[in-house]
């Protein structure tokens, strides 16, 4: 997510996102005193379990900590979205096919 000019070698990307995005789990939580936040929330995900499924989708903050690589999250659910777009167009293409019949 970043200019053109700084890139090269683009070509389409070839990885599929939607088995990285299933294998997150995501879960409910309530926020430690401790973190500055005493809400609770009803969904979100663990960055060590991320971390599991695909290290780049986490970074690790001067403290130690590990946080969800935002922009890297944001583009592997965008692939995964367009990969289920097209998988909805493929099955709506064959179901259309069986109703002709």
């Amino acid at each position: 997510m970043s200019d053109q000019s700084l890139k090269e070698n683009i070509v389409n990307a070839s990885a599929t996102a939607s088995g990285v995005i299933n294998g997150i789990s995501f879960k409910e939580f309530d926020w430690k005193t401790e973190a500055g936040r005493t809400d609770h929330v009803d969904i979100g995900i663990v960055a060590q379990q991320v971390a599991e499924v695909e290290p780049s989708l986490t970074m690790t903050l001067s403290d130690g900590k590990m946080s969800i690589n935002e922009p890297a999250f944001m583009t592997y659910t965008a692939k995964a979205l367009q990969e289920a777009l097209a998988e909805i167009e493929t099955l709506k293409t064959k179901v259309a096919a069986l109703e002709a019949q």
